[in-house]
């Protein structure tokens, strides 16, 4: 946990530092918290204190899976949609809403329960998922109006088991062993985070570049930019690691 803790870290800081020069022309400590509290700049960039409240509570939710996994599921499906009920008869601003993990307290607790199940009963997903997807086509594309936070409808508790099953999907049919187009794709979702953090100043200070240019040559250059950006700065952060790692065992050696 304090391994992976530090590594979000030390993106998260790499990130807003080059945010804080690239907006304001040198670093200032006061804009820094100021930002960091504010959710950072560009799409997404909520995520990151995000991130960091997850690691904090997700042992509570492994403890709970240890003792009882399908009850843990229940259970935070139900705080899930209380919350949810709660911002929106409170009228919680979005502004923040987004900042609070536990919008996304069920999607972590499938992930715990799908690495702790030994049966899947697909019957039961195939429904979830289907419900899920009925439920996002209704907020999205027509008048359903369910008491949630209105900004972000799609994107909760009862939308998580359509990205489930096709996570799901991805387990039991992509090949292990891959090659060619799946090997390039399985690399980049090593990266996401760090293709996240690398889109998400890219988007809000240079994509202007190419605004102009026809929309299928602008998605490929951004994509290109983006995912490139995101694995170099994946593939520097596992150098990083293995000189530390060196290091470390190094010292160790010399104690003993």
């Amino acid at each position: 946990m304090w391994a992976y803790l530090f590594t979000v870290a030390l993106e998260m800081l790499t990130s807003y530092l080059l945010t804080s020069f690239l907006q304001i022309g040198n670093f200032q400590a006061s804009y820094w918290v100021k930002e960091f509290f504010n959710g950072g700049s560009g799409p997404g960039s909520y995520f990151v204190p995000l991130v960091l409240q997850i690691i904090f509570f997700l042992p509570v939710l492994y403890i709970l899976a240890q003792k009882n996994a399908n009850l843990m599921l229940i259970g935070a499906f139900a705080l899930n949609i209380l919350f949810e009920l709660g911002c929106y008869y409170w009228a919680m601003p979005q502004s923040t809403y987004r900042f609070i993990f536990l919008r996304y307290l069920f999607a972590i607790a499938l992930g715990i329960w799908l690495a702790k199940a030994k049966h899947i009963n697909w019957y039961l997903v195939t429904a979830g998922a289907l419900l899920s997807l009925l439920y996002i086509t209704g907020v999205s594309f027509y008048d359903l109006r369910p008491p949630v936070q209105p900004d972000w409808s799609p994107q909760n508790a009862p939308a998580f088991f359509w990205p489930f099953m096709v996570v799901l999907l991805g387990l039991k049919l992509l090949p292990e062993q891959a090659n060619g187009p799946v090997k390039l794709i399985a690399a980049l979702g090593k990266a996401s985070y760090h293709i996240f953090l690398s889109q998400m100043v890219y988007f809000y200070y240079m994509d202007y570049l190419f605004a102009k240019l026809p929309l299928g040559l602008y998605i490929l250059i951004n994509l290109t930019i983006c995912l490139s950006a995101g694995y170099l700065f994946y593939l520097l952060e596992q150098k990083l690691r293995a000189v530390l790692n060196t290091k470390k065992e190094a010292g160790y050696a010399v104690s003993q």
